[in-house]
C-alpha cells in the first residue's frame, strides 16, 4: 500500500490530474462566488476611476477634493491599467484569477528547487484542494490576489540561480511594488537584508544587497515626493490609517458585533470566542464613542473652512472614507496613538491576551455569530468550512513545521526567506485591528512548508539543500560567480 501511495504521489499523471482538478474548482469558484462585494470595493473601483483623471483620491469627482490619506496607489493603479482594457468586474476579477493561478504556478517551480520529481509538487497541490480561500479572493475587488502573484514572485526569483546583478535588482524593484500595494511590506527588506548579512556572512554578496535596498527606495520615493507635494509631509507612508487601526484594535474585542461610525465605518468581530462578556460591550460602546467625541473636539481647531464644505458634500455619498485636510488628519493620528498606547499600558493583561490572539487568528478565518445564524444555508456552509479548514490547516502548521525543522527534514537554509516573510507579517499586523485577509498572500507559502514537512517527515532523507546554496557554495571558487 505504502508503495501503491509512494508511486501515485510521485507520478506524473496524478500531477496532470491534481492540475486540472485545482483548475476546475478555482472556475467553479469563480462562477459562485463572481458577484462578492467586498466592503473596500467602492473605495479601489472610485480610486482608479480618479487616476484616469490624474487625481489620486477616492472623492476625485469633487471640485475641491482633497489628495489621499490613508492608501498607497498600486492597487489602484493596477485597476486603472485594467480598466484600460475593461471595466467589467468580471473581466478585473477574471485577471485576478489568472494571477492566483501565475502564483501557483511560480509556487511548483519553487518546488522544484526542493525535489525534481513530482511527489512534493503533488503533495502541494492536494493540500490546495480543499484549502480554496486564496482563490477566493480572486473573486473580490482588493490587492491580495495581486498580492500574492507579486509576494510568490519575490520568494521565485530568490530562490533561483540568476545572474546576481539581474536577481538583486529586480528584489529591489518587486519590493518596490510590493510596498505600494500594502505598506506593511516597509521593513522586510532592511529585515531580509540583515538577516542575510548575518547568517550567510561570507556567502551573501553585501554591494548588491545594498544596492537592492537602494533601488527599493528609490522605487517608492516618488510616493513620498507626492505626499510632500499635496500634504506638504516628508513621508513614503500613507499619512493617516496607523493610529486610527491601532485604536480599533484595542477597541474592537471590546465591542463585538458593533459597527462603528466614527472612522472608517467598521464591523467588529463577533466570534464564538469573546474577550468581553455581554454585559460590559455596552459601556464599551459609550466608552469608545465617548472618546471620540473628545477626538473630534481636540482636532475641530484643525478643520478647514474648506473641509467644512467638502464634508457636507461627502455626507451626499455612502461607502467612502471621508478626507480631511493634512494637518487635521496627522494631529488626529497622534492623538489616536496617544489614547490608545494609554490604554494598553493600563490594561497589560488584556493587551498580552488579545495580541497573542491576534498572531494566531490572523492566520486562519473566523467563524462570525452572524455567520451561524444566517438563514442562507450556502453561506453558512461556506463560513464554516473556510473557518474549519483554515483553522486546521494553521494548526497542522504549527505543530508539523516546527517539528519538521527539529528533525532536519526541512534546512533553514533553503527556507530562510519563507519564514522570515511569515515571522514580519504576522508581528506587523499584531498591533491593529485583526484582518485575516492580510496573511492571504503568505498562504500558499505556508502551504508549500507544509508540503515540504510532510515530504520530509515521511521520507528517510534529511533535508536537501536548495540548488541556490550550492551556487552560493561554488562562488568563493569561481569568479564568475563572485557577487561583490
Amino acid at each position: 500500500m505504502k508503495n501503491i501511495i509512494s508511486y501515485l504521489l510521485n507520478s506524473k499523471k496524478t500531477y496532470k490530474y491534481l492540475l486540472i482538478s485545482n483548475g476546475i474548482l478555482a472556475c467553479i469558484l469563480f462562477y459562485l462566488f463572481r458577484d462578492f462585494v467586498s466592503g473596500d470595493e467602492k473605495n479601489y473601483l472610485s480610486y482608479a476611476q480618479g487616476l484616469d483623471y490624474g487625481r489620486f483620491s477616492q472623492w476625485w469627482f469633487l471640485p475641491n477634493y482633497v489628495p489621499d490619506t490613508i492608501s498607497t496607489p498600486g492597487y489602484p493603479f493596477f485597476l486603472f491599467l485594467i480598466e484600460k482594457i475593461s471595466s467589467g468586474l468580471y473581466f478585473i476579477k477574471a485577471i485576478q484569477l489568472l494571477l492566483y493561478s501565475g502564483s501557483v504556478f511560480l509556487i511548483l517551480k519553487i518546488a522544484s528547487q526542493y525535489d525534481s520529481g513530482y511527489r512534493l509538487k503533488n503533495i502541494f497541490l492536494i493540500l490546495l484542494l480543499p484549502y480554496v480561500q486564496v482563490s477566493v479572493f480572486a473573486m473580490s475587488i482588493q490587492p491580495e490576489s495581486l498580492l500574492t502573484f507579486l509576494i510568490t514572485l519575490f520568494l521565485y526569483i530568490d530562490s533561483r540561480n540568476l545572474k546576481p546583478e539581474w536577481k538583486y535588482s529586480a528584489l529591489g524593484l518587486l519590493s518596490g511594488c510590493i510596498y505600494l500595494v500594502r505598506p506593511s511590506f516597509l521593513f522586510f527588506p532592511i529585515l531580509l537584508f540583515a538577516f542575510k548579512l548575518i547568517t550567510q556572512r561570507e556567502k551573501f554578496p553585501v554591494g548588491l544587497g545594498i544596492s537592492m535596498l537602494v533601488i527599493y527606495f528609490l522605487s517608492i520615493m516618488p510616493y513620498g515626493i507626492w505626499n510632500l507635494k499635496n500634504h506638504n509631509v516628508i513621508s513614503i507612508t500613507p499619512i493617516e490609517g496607523a493610529g486610527g487601526k491601532l485604536s480599533l484594535g484595542y477597541w474592537s474585542f471590546k465591542m463585538p458585533g458593533y459597527y462603528e461610525k466614527r472612522y472608517l465605518g467598521n464591523s467588529m468581530s463577533n466570534e464564538i470566542f469573546s474577550f468581553t462578556p455581554k454585559s460590559e460591550t455596552k459601556n464599551n460602546i459609550h466608552a469608545y464613542n465617548k472618546e471620540w467625541d473628545y477626538i473630534d473636539s481636540a482636532c475641530a481647531q484643525y478643520l478647514s473652512p474648506q473641509d467644512y464644505f467638502n464634508l457636507a458634500e461627502m455626507n451626499n455619498y455612502n461607502g467612502y472614507y471621508k478626507t480631511y485636510n493634512a494637518k487635521y488628519t496627522i494631529e488626529r493620528e497622534k492623538l489616536l496613538k496617544k489614547l490608545t498606547m494609554k490604554h494598553l499600558k493600563e490594561e497589560p493583561i488584556y493587551t498580552l491576551k488579545t495580541k497573542l490572539f491576534t498572531l494566531a487568528r490572523l492566520w486562519f478565518t473566523g467563524l462570525q455569530l452572524s455567520e451561524l445564524q444566517n438563514p442562507n444555508s450556502g453561506k453558512q456552509f461556506f463560513a464554516i468550512y473556510f473557518s474549519i479548514v483554515s483553522a486546521l490547516f494553521f494548526l497542522a502548521s504549527l505543530i508539523l513545521i516546527p517539528v519538521a525543522f527539529y528533525k532536519k527534514k526541512i534546512s533553514w537554509a533553503g527556507s530562510q526567506t519563507a519564514i522570515i516573510l511569515i515571522t514580519y507579517y504576522g508581528l506587523a499586523h499584531i498591533a491593529f485591528a485583526l484582518q485575516a485577509k492580510y496573511t492571504i498572500p503568505l498562504r500558499l507559502i505556508v502551504l508549500l512548508l507544509l508540503a515540504r514537512t510532510i515530504h520530509g517527515l515521511f521520507s528517510n532523507e534529511s533535508a536537501k539543500k536548495p540548488k541556490e546554496d550550492a551556487v552560493l557554495e561554488s562562488a568563493k571558487n569561481n569568479p564568475e560567480l563572485h557577487f561583490s
